[in-house]
C-alpha cells in the first residue's frame, strides 16, 4: 500500500479530475 502514500499528492490534484 506504499504506492498510495506516494501518489497521496497528486491523487487529491486529480481527485476532481477523476470525479467528472
Amino acid at each position: 500500500m506504499a504506492r498510495l502514500e506516494l501518489v497521496h499528492e497528486p491523487i487529491l490534484v486529480v481527485y476532481p479530475y477523476m470525479d467528472v
